[in-house]
């Protein structure tokens, strides 16, 4: 801000500073300026005709124009914020107002958009003078605000009515709301955008109402024609007064679900395997194909944007009174199992390897027909009890995670599964048949933590002649397969696609149908393999579900292939003998007689070997 040093009787006795805002420009005495700290741009100076009450220079002393504001305590705390750095730094990180917009929103010039930007701008305009973005930590609460505050510019609304703060972890709410109220009304700023507005506290330890009476605020008549954005990490501190006080009074937009689609759209050059390293989360470009980062950040990542975030909210927000009494009691008498708990639920809620599906895997996969195979030729003595192997293997999981087991309550369990729901981090199906945790980076870092549980209970195993190696590569496989098909099911159901799973006779197993009988097999692998194809081209399968196409999603390349059925079941036995290392197994060693009767061996089957990410990209 530009000022000038008013001189009287050769000594500076004030300042004249032009705020370049609806303030216009303002006179403020010497020793209030060096009592609020005020450090305005001296540009020159202006000698005065006399020095009584309002400062006046010989120009100005018939018809005075210019406000004095040495009185105004709360202007001037706002001058001294913005015109001086070690008083700002206490409570912001960022503080930008006017034409110093262009250079912060130019460091996200290049960035694509997220989708809910739209949205954000559509709030803008809305009746409503408050809009709310919230979600977990790295996606885009951020970059989303200055590229609002951009598209803003770009339409013509001046740089002088913007401003742009990221409000410093432990600010009062008090100078905060002080602040902005000052900076809305007297500076006639129109649109105040707040990041990390959740790092604010309450001034007193026992007022657990600042969410409510501080957000509140913005929504009286007063502020009518303002708009305020509030985003912040602690996003569950927004939750108690979405639900109560500013029901149906903001503009709500989450930012926790990126689906691939709108990953491909920030980030072009994205693969399939990029999103899933990344974890559906916004990292620097060169981070995108790092497979460790979500591994080496989950438990700081599941702490601070879901556990940390709980906490905070019963810190400085009525969340206990809203639903997670249960969880809020647990949280004052003992931090730590509070900590526990909310961890094994998480993890409980994103692991998509369970015991159940592990067996149901290892049950009805090639490796079960191998080992289908090998009991024809090994004695059933020499086969390991694979029954006892599974058994142990979903005891050592309940071990690790489970919760309901008389430790917890239902309360408290529903207390957290409410919450994600609440936090936008839990995806239902309508029908409530599938449920799924987000970002997808929760879902892997937690299945892969899993595994490892997994792979200690299968170390020692050897199954019929099948190596520890083969086994624990299989059940990898797996394990990227069903963090894929689960990759597809929640970008449909948040794409509103109606969908099913299908199972016929507890074993042949189709991984989706569309439209009532379109069947899709999902598969983590770039090869066609033929192999792949043998439930899509069995009897039993078309029976039941009378197909009108036949797709294989993968990570190859897109195009069309036409097979027989007898094809498809010596592609099984070619990879029944890699498996085994016994190439003289032969069809009847692994199918059954109606397998190998079937008339329509010899059909013709076309199949669409369909690009996941293509598939993906084409929901709408």
């Amino acid at each position: 801000m530009k000022a000038y040093n008013l001189i009287y009787e050769n000594s500076v006795v004030g300042y004249r500073i032009d705020t370049n805002t609806g303030l216009g420009v303002v006179d403020i005495d010497i020793a209030t300026a060096d009592r609020y700290r005020i450090e305005p741009d001296i540009f020159s100076s202006i000698d005065l005709y006399k020095h009584s009450g309002i400062l006046k220079s010989k120009d100005e002393a018939d018809n005075f124009l210019v406000r004095d504001i040495s009185n105004k305590s709360g202007i001037c705390i706002a001058l001294a914020i913005l015109t001086n750095i070690s008083i700002s730094s206490r409570y912001f990180s960022t503080v930008v107002i006017g034409d110093d917009l262009f250079s912060i929103v130019d460091s996200v010039s290049e960035f694509n958009t997220r989708f809910c930007l739209d949205s954000l701008l559509t709030g803008l305009n809305s009746t409503k003078s408050v809009t709310i973005l919230y979600g977990v930590r790295r996606t885009g609460k951020t970059v989303l605000l200055l590229q609002s505050i951009k598209k803003l510019l770009d339409t013509g609304i001046p740089s002088n009515k913007i401003l742009f703060c990221s409000v410093k972890q432990g600010t009062h709410m008090s100078v905060l709301n002080n602040f902005l109220l000052v900076i809305a009304k007297a500076f006639d700023i129109d649109y105040l955008f707040v990041d990390e507005f959740t790092y604010a506290v309450s001034d007193e330890v026992e007022d657990t109402q600042t969410d409510e009476s501080s957000l509140s605020l913005y929504t009286e008549g007063t502020f009518r024609d303002k708009r305020f954005i509030f985003s912040g990490t602690n996003s569950a501190y927004f939750i108690s007064p979405m639900n109560g006080v500013l029901y149906d009074r903001v503009n709500k937009i989450s930012t926790s679900y990126i689906s691939y689609k709108e990953f491909k759209n920030i980030y072009p050059r994205a693969s399939i395997d990029s999103y899933m390293s990344s974890g559906g989360l916004l990292f620097d470009r060169n981070c995108l194909d790092d497979k460790l980062q979500i591994e080496r950040d989950l438990h700081d990542y599941i702490n601070t944007s879901i556990i940390d975030n709980m906490f905070h909210a019963f810190e400085n927000t009525r969340l206990g009174d809203k639903g997670y009494s249960a969880l809020c009691d647990m949280y004052y008498s003992d931090k730590d199992r509070a900590r526990s708990f909310l961890y094994k639920c998480v993890q409980r809620y994103s692991s998509v390897i369970t015991p159940r599906v592990v067996n149901s895997k290892l049950v009805s996969s090639d490796l079960s027909l191998a080992r289908k195979a090998l009991r024809k030729r090994i004695l059933p003595e020499d086969l390991p009890d694979f029954d006892r192997i599974l058994k142990k293997v979903s005891y050592d999981f309940m071990q690790e995670y489970s919760f309901i087991n008389g430790q917890y309550t239902k309360d408290e369990i529903n207390s957290v599964k409410k919450f994600l729901l609440d936090l936008e981090c839990l995806v239902q199906a309508p029908d409530g048949g599938m449920e799924f945790v987000v970002p997808f980076a929760i879902r892997r870092g937690c299945t892969l933590d899993t595994v490892k549980v997994l792979r200690r209970s299968i170390k020692d195993m050897n199954i019929a002649g099948v190596t520890k190696e083969i086994l624990i590569n299989s059940m990898d496989s797996a394990v990227r397969g069903i963090l894929l098909e689960s990759l597809v099911y929640c970008d449909l159901i948040i794409a509103g696609k109606k969908f099913s799973k299908v199972r016929i006779n507890d074993r042949k197993e189709i991984d989706l149908v569309l439209n009532s009988s379109d069947l899709y097999e999902i598969k983590a692998t770039s090869n066609s393999y033929l192999s792949d194809l043998k439930w899509l081209t069995d009897r039993e399968v078309s029976d039941t579900l009378k197909p009108t196409s036949r797709t294989l999603l993968y990570t190859g390349r897109t195009k069309i292939v036409k097979c027989t059925r007898l094809q498809v079941l010596n592609s099984v036995l070619e990879h029944i003998r890699r498996i085994t290392g016994d190439n003289e197994l032969c069809l009847t060693d692994i199918f059954g007689e109606d397998d190998l009767q079937d008339k329509e061996l010899n059909k013709i089957f076309e199949v669409c070997y369909k690009n996941i990410g293509e598939f993906l990209e084409e929901l709408e």
